[in-house]
């Protein structure tokens, strides 16, 4: 007869215990059979606490079913558990050495298997536990060999398990309250730590290489990376001189700008946004998939545009609110005529999600005409291009004002968050800066390597706008933002070249001029990379025995497939007709913005501006 250990209840006895447990006790034995890891237990039980209260017994049941429900959910009971099966004791976040030893495991698993032209269950099982996809074949099969490359490769696991593992963390962080106003700004400080230590790493790895061409000149990758749109103070420059130069041809063409801020509906958002308290009503939507659900937003707006043949060109900014949830601002100019039009299109479709939500009409929507008498589009937009590269200014100084997302019992000045705001956007892989419907700056980074007596006659305008930092010019010798890219007189030209999956990428080699014909290479170097221990410093001669030679600066040009999307129907909806709005109603106590108003009167002085 087999023996019973006598110290393991019965599910008899077990739900005995249960119901004689006090509702704390309760409450965190239920927090632990979760599965969690201890970085999070403790926010968790906190929440339940504050619900619990000292209130009725119907607060205090509202609180139980809120933890089952909480722990049910797929931010919870999904991703994060299967996260915890290969975590640390103490965290949900893996450590870089769990990251390290668990790509090499799938890429051996790989290499010995011969997948993909043989099956391997154990890595696809592996795979799946983690989370992480293998490279995707293609119908025909062609792309076999490039497959097997990427799967025995450990950095192409190590890019997806950081990707997956680190926004899984801050899913939990934020549905646990570690990310808000009052504990941590825009990101968890795990996360915040963590992107540190690999942007060092990152600078230590750089500076220990050395690219050398072939006439012997040598630089640390580092000093290369430095002198390219990488560096803030460069970016930032970048994306002043371009805004200028959008304004100045606005103002030649006789269009207006106007400054809109977009936000996502409320269910959205983690945590209400005065008080940082939790929102009953949280969908729990990651930050990644609120951003997707911005750009169905702007996608089905831009396609009405097109219909009703309203052409808008300007830049957008992403940035968070105080828990991570993001908002957009959009710089766009456009012609008087279709000014009404577009904020009305616009409108319609930032609230075609809950349009009777409360406070949608005044918050989900909001735009200021920019009046050239009172201050200059770029004037608008440089506190949001500061705020979300470096907090500093032209000249070199730091922003002094106040990040008023950040608490109010220790105001975080701008150039002090932006660390945050660059950890945030780099963890959730959120593009922060976007030009809209204008020409391209490669062509005009491009350029700007040449000289204009290094080009014929009639490319030499276009080197002289791009030397010259005349962004306007440069996009009026392009056509104008309206301008087909195939009708604009000068593009990119690109090569063919084998990565190190063996697929075949065109690469940047300079520019073509379109009505001649001619071709100038911007790239004519030759580089070799090694260690900086390998290199003579002082003849700068190559002694790296299996360096190929490369003719980019960058030759990192394997990049892993995209992530299959998951996006939830709940998140991002189908397209459904635009709802009939309500009639405008202005609440006892509240102030709308007089949309119908607007529409029918010129002077939008009552709109409610961002």
């Amino acid at each position: 007869m087999k023996r019973r250990n006598l110290t393991t209840p019965t599910p008899e006895q077990a739900k005995r215990q249960l119901v004689a447990m006090s509702d704390p006790a309760w409450a965190k034995h239920t927090i632990a059979a979760a599965g969690l890891a201890g970085d999070v237990v403790a926010p968790i039980f906190n929440s339940w606490s504050r619900k619990y209260g000292k209130g009725s017994n119907e607060q205090r049941s509202a609180a139980n079913v809120w933890l089952r429900r909480f722990l049910s959910s797929k931010t919870v009971a999904g991703l994060p558990r299967r996260v915890r099966l290969d975590a640390r004791a103490d965290s949900v976040l893996l450590d870089e050495g769990t990251i390290d030893t668990t790509a090499k495991k799938l890429a051996a698993l790989a290499l010995h298997s011969g997948w993909p032209r043989s099956q391997c269950p154990e890595l696809q099982a592996l795979a799946g536990k983690l989370l992480v996809q293998l490279p995707q074949v293609k119908k025909d099969r062609s792309n076999l060999e490039s497959c097997r490359l990427r799967a025995v490769d450990p950095d192409f696991w190590k890019r997806q398990i950081r990707s997956v593992h680190g926004r899984a963390f801050e899913s939990v962080a934020i549905a646990a309250g570690l990310v808000n106003r009052r504990r941590a700004l825009y990101v968890s400080d795990a996360t915040q730590s963590r992107v540190n230590g690999r942007r060092r790493k990152n600078r230590d790895i750089l500076s220990s290489l050395v690219a050398t061409n072939e006439f012997g000149d040598s630089f640390t990758l580092q000093e290369l990376a430095d002198k390219g749109p990488s560096n803030p103070v460069i970016k930032r420059a970048e994306l002043m001189v371009r805004t200028r130069g959008l304004e100045d041809y606005a103002k030649e063409q006789g269009d207006i700008g106007v400054f809109l801020t977009l936000t996502a509906p409320g269910r959205m958002h983690a945590r209400q946004s005065k008080t940082g308290e939790e929102n009953p009503n949280f969908c729990h939507a990651s930050p990644r998939h609120v951003h997707q659900y911005l750009n169905t937003v702007w996608a089905r707006t831009r396609a009405q545009w097109a219909r009703d043949g309203i052409r808008c060109y300007g830049v957008r900014t992403v940035e968070p609110h105080h828990d991570g949830t993001p908002h957009w601002h959009l710089l766009l100019f456009v012609a008087p005529a279709d000014r009404k039009a577009m904020l009305k299109t616009f409108r319609d479709y930032a609230l075609q999600d809950s349009p009777s939500e409360k406070g949608a009409w005044l918050r989900r929507f909001t735009f200021k005409t920019i009046d050239p008498e009172k201050g200059s589009a770029v004037g608008y937009l440089a506190k949001y291009i500061s705020k979300n590269i470096d907090g500093f200014k032209a000249d070199g100084a730091p922003v002094e004002d106040y990040d008023f997302e950040s608490s109010d019992a220790k105001l975080a000045k701008i150039h002090e968050s932006a660390v945050r705001v660059g950890a945030w956007a780099s963890s959730h892989g959120i593009r922060q800066f976007q030009f809209i419907g204008t020409t391209s700056v490669t062509v005009w980074r491009e350029l700007r390597r040449l000289k204009a007596d290094q080009v014929e006659e009639g490319l030499r305008a276009y080197v002289e706008a791009a030397d010259a930092s005349n962004w306007g010019d440069f996009v009026r010798l392009c056509g104008g933002p309206a301008a087909p890219r195939k009708d604009i007189p000068v593009c990119t030209h690109r090569e063919a070249r084998q990565n190190r999956y063996a697929e075949f990428v065109k690469v940047t080699k300079g520019v073509t001029f379109r009505p001649t014909g001619e071709i100038v290479e911007t790239r004519i170097h030759v580089w070799t990379v090694a260690s900086g221990a390998s290199v003579d410093a002082s003849s700068g001669a190559r002694r790296a025995t299996d360096g190929t030679p490369w003719t980019r600066v960058n030759n990192c040009t394997g990049i892993a497939p995209a992530l299959a999307k998951t996006l939830s129907a709940e998140i991002i909806l189908h397209q459904p007709p635009i709802p009939s709005l309500p009639p405008l109603t202005v609440p006892e106590g509240r102030h709308f913005p007089d949309w119908l108003g607007f529409l029918n009167n010129e002077r939008p002085s009552h709109v409610v501006a961002s």
